[in-house]
Protein backbone atom coordinates (compact mmCIF):
# COMPACT_ATOMS: atom_id res chain seq x y z
CA UNK A 1 0.00 0.00 0.00
CA UNK A 2 1.10 3.56 -0.58
CA UNK A 3 1.37 6.52 1.75
CA UNK A 4 -2.01 7.68 0.41
CA UNK A 5 -3.73 4.65 1.98
CA UNK A 6 -3.13 5.87 5.53
CA UNK A 7 -6.68 7.24 5.74
CA UNK A 8 -8.22 3.79 5.11
CA UNK A 9 -9.69 1.66 7.87
CA UNK A 10 -8.10 -1.74 8.46
CA UNK A 11 -10.95 -3.47 6.63
CA UNK A 12 -10.63 -1.14 3.62
CA UNK A 13 -6.87 -1.66 3.58
CA UNK A 14 -7.29 -5.46 3.55
CA UNK A 15 -9.94 -5.20 0.83
CA UNK A 16 -7.60 -3.10 -1.34
CA UNK A 17 -4.70 -5.47 -0.65
CA UNK A 18 -6.79 -8.49 -1.65
CA UNK A 19 -7.96 -6.71 -4.82
CA UNK A 20 -4.33 -6.00 -5.78
CA UNK A 21 -3.35 -9.57 -4.94
CA UNK A 22 -6.20 -10.89 -7.11
CA UNK A 23 -4.87 -8.90 -10.06
CA UNK A 24 -1.35 -10.18 -9.41
CA UNK A 25 -2.62 -13.77 -9.20
CA UNK A 26 -4.57 -13.31 -12.44
CA UNK A 27 -1.44 -12.06 -14.26
CA UNK A 28 0.59 -14.92 -12.81
CA UNK A 29 -1.96 -17.53 -13.92
CA UNK A 30 -2.07 -16.04 -17.43
CA UNK A 31 1.72 -16.51 -17.62
CA UNK A 32 1.36 -20.12 -16.42
CA UNK A 33 -1.24 -20.78 -19.15
CA UNK A 34 1.04 -19.19 -21.76
CA UNK A 35 3.99 -21.33 -20.62
CA UNK A 36 1.74 -24.41 -20.74
CA UNK A 37 2.44 -25.57 -17.20
CA UNK A 38 0.32 -28.67 -16.52
CA UNK A 39 -0.61 -27.80 -12.93
CA UNK A 40 -0.57 -25.01 -10.39
CA UNK A 41 -0.75 -25.41 -6.65
CA UNK A 42 -2.04 -23.14 -3.89
CA UNK A 43 0.64 -22.51 -1.28
CA UNK A 44 0.08 -20.92 2.11
CA UNK A 45 2.50 -19.66 4.71
CA UNK A 46 2.70 -20.43 8.40
CA UNK A 47 0.22 -18.46 10.47
CA UNK A 48 -2.48 -18.44 7.80
CA UNK A 49 -6.16 -18.69 8.72
CA UNK A 50 -8.10 -21.99 8.75
CA UNK A 51 -9.91 -21.17 5.50
CA UNK A 52 -6.62 -20.74 3.66
CA UNK A 53 -4.95 -23.69 5.39
CA UNK A 54 -7.68 -25.90 3.91
CA UNK A 55 -6.60 -24.80 0.42
CA UNK A 56 -2.89 -25.56 0.90
CA UNK A 57 -1.64 -28.05 -1.68
CA UNK A 58 -4.79 -27.92 -3.84
CA UNK A 59 -3.81 -28.46 -7.47
CA UNK A 60 -5.57 -27.69 -10.72
CA UNK A 61 -4.79 -26.66 -14.27
CA UNK A 62 -3.81 -23.00 -14.70
CA UNK A 63 -6.84 -22.47 -16.99
CA UNK A 64 -9.23 -23.85 -14.36
CA UNK A 65 -7.55 -21.75 -11.66
CA UNK A 66 -7.93 -18.66 -13.85
CA UNK A 67 -11.68 -19.31 -14.14
CA UNK A 68 -12.22 -20.22 -10.47
CA UNK A 69 -9.80 -17.70 -8.87
CA UNK A 70 -9.94 -19.39 -5.43
CA UNK A 71 -7.34 -17.01 -4.04
CA UNK A 72 -7.28 -14.53 -2.54
CA UNK A 73 -9.74 -16.51 -0.43
CA UNK A 74 -12.96 -14.57 0.21
CA UNK A 75 -13.30 -16.12 3.68
CA UNK A 76 -9.75 -15.35 4.79
CA UNK A 77 -9.59 -13.98 8.34
CA UNK A 78 -5.90 -13.11 8.50
CA UNK A 79 -5.33 -9.54 9.71
CA UNK A 80 -3.33 -8.68 6.55
CA UNK A 81 -5.70 -10.43 4.15
CA UNK A 82 -5.10 -13.55 2.12
CA UNK A 83 -1.42 -14.34 1.70
CA UNK A 84 -1.85 -17.51 -0.38
CA UNK A 85 -0.08 -17.68 -3.70
CA UNK A 86 0.36 -19.93 -6.73
CA UNK A 87 3.31 -22.01 -7.76
CA UNK A 88 3.59 -24.05 -10.92
CA UNK A 89 4.05 -27.81 -10.64
CA UNK A 90 5.95 -29.58 -13.39
CA UNK A 91 5.48 -33.11 -12.10
CA UNK A 92 2.16 -34.38 -10.73
CA UNK A 93 4.03 -36.69 -8.32
CA UNK A 94 5.94 -33.76 -6.79
CA UNK A 95 4.91 -33.44 -3.13
CA UNK A 96 3.13 -30.24 -2.12
CA UNK A 97 4.98 -27.51 -0.26
CA UNK A 98 4.02 -27.31 3.41
CA UNK A 99 3.30 -23.96 5.08
CA UNK A 100 6.36 -24.47 7.27
CA UNK A 101 8.60 -25.00 4.22
CA UNK A 102 7.13 -21.91 2.60
CA UNK A 103 7.66 -19.82 5.72
CA UNK A 104 11.27 -21.04 5.91
CA UNK A 105 11.81 -20.20 2.21
CA UNK A 106 10.43 -16.70 2.77
CA UNK A 107 12.68 -16.22 5.81
CA UNK A 108 15.74 -17.34 3.79
CA UNK A 109 14.82 -14.98 0.95
CA UNK A 110 14.31 -12.12 3.40
CA UNK A 111 17.67 -12.84 5.07
CA UNK A 112 19.42 -13.00 1.68
CA UNK A 113 17.85 -9.67 0.69
CA UNK A 114 19.00 -7.95 3.89
CA UNK A 115 22.48 -9.49 3.57
CA UNK A 116 22.72 -8.14 0.02
CA UNK A 117 21.63 -4.70 1.21
CA UNK A 118 24.20 -4.81 4.02
CA UNK A 119 26.90 -5.86 1.57
CA UNK A 120 26.02 -2.95 -0.74
CA UNK A 121 26.24 -0.54 2.18
CA UNK A 122 29.67 -1.93 3.17
CA UNK A 123 30.94 -1.57 -0.40
CA UNK A 124 29.66 1.98 -0.52
CA UNK A 125 31.44 2.84 2.77
CA UNK A 126 34.65 1.25 1.47
CA UNK A 127 34.40 3.30 -1.71
CA UNK A 128 33.87 6.50 0.27
CA UNK A 129 36.94 5.77 2.41
CA UNK A 130 38.95 4.96 -0.70
CA UNK A 131 37.99 8.28 -2.30
CA UNK A 132 38.80 10.16 0.93
CA UNK A 133 42.20 8.49 1.24
CA UNK A 134 42.90 9.06 -2.44
CA UNK A 135 42.07 12.75 -1.99
CA UNK A 136 44.43 12.96 1.00
CA UNK A 137 47.18 11.25 -1.02
CA UNK A 138 46.69 13.73 -3.87
CA UNK A 139 46.91 16.69 -1.47
CA UNK A 140 50.09 15.30 0.15
CA UNK A 141 51.63 14.66 -3.27
CA UNK A 142 50.78 18.22 -4.38
CA UNK A 143 52.34 19.70 -1.24
CA UNK A 144 55.54 17.63 -1.57
CA UNK A 145 56.03 18.36 -5.23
Amino acid sequence: MSEFDEHLSDAEWVENANRERAETHREELVRYVQHEYPLVEIVTTGGCCDACAALNGKRMSPAKALKAMPIPHAGCTHEYGCRCWWRHVDDQDEPPVTPEEMTQTIEYARAAFFLAQETKAKRKRRLVWFVVLLGIAVVIAAVLL
